[in-house]
């Protein structure tokens, strides 16, 4: 792992939404505004997309990426749309994912 603030591709939501990598301590926190918007529906389906996602094609494969990697031990995430305090780590359910905020 970079220990630099590294800018992470997550298009979908709109073109050239972008995502940062933010190293610190042996752990990540991934920063970003638009890959979940409604945290109750999306952690459990993933799969759905929003209305106002430009690719919602891509919009739903971003998001499986980034939850995977989010999933990760060590790694915590930062978003505007996150249940407060808007931070928080992320656990796979199966096919679903759940939020713990901090």
């Amino acid at each position: 792992m970079s220990d630099h603030i590294v800018a992470v591709a997550a298009h979908g939501h709109s073109a050239g939404h972008t995502m940062f990598a933010v190293p610190s301590g042996g752990e990540q926190l991934l920063i970003g505004g638009d890959i979940v918007h409604v945290p109750s529906i999306q952690f459990a389906r993933p799969e759905l997309t929003w209305e106002l996602d430009r690719d919602q094609v891509q919009a739903r494969s971003t998001r499986a990426q980034i939850l995977d990697r989010a999933a990760w031990p060590g790694v915590f995430v930062a978003g505007a749309h996150l249940d407060f305090p808007g931070i928080g780590s992320v656990a796979r359910d199966g096919d679903a994912y759940r939020f713990s905020p901090v």
